[in-house]
């Protein structure tokens, strides 16, 4: 006589053995991308104090990040162009939406 446990189990199907691959492949690249992606930023050496890029559009980007942190928004400020101020109303700035998050968080 077998046991009770031993009759009720199946044995698994070349269907689900195929079916275990295309779920487990995806995670194994991502996790795989967020680990080299991890590196080449610098790994444990990476600061986020520190700007990752302090050239080009980095340093604008991060010029309007501190105009919207100081003041209500990026077009005018007196804190730059002295003795004027500078106003940005002729510069495209297409990120508005992510501004706009920034500035409620």
């Amino acid at each position: 006589m077998g046991s009770p446990i031993a009759n009720q189990t199946t044995p698994v199907t070349s269907a689900q053995k195929s079916a275990f691959w295309p779920r487990i492949v995806p995670w194994f690249v991502a996790m795989a991308s967020l680990i080299v992606g991890w590196l080449a930023v610098g790994g444990r050496t990476f600061q986020l104090h520190v700007p990752a890029f302090y050239s080009g559009d980095g340093l604008f980007t991060l010029t309007l990040i501190k105009r919207l942190i100081e003041n209500p928004w990026v077009f005018q400020s007196q804190a730059l162009g002295y003795p004027f101020g500078a106003s940005l109303y002729d510069y495209p700035i297409p990120d508005s939406g992510s501004l706009l998050f920034l500035k409620v968080i």
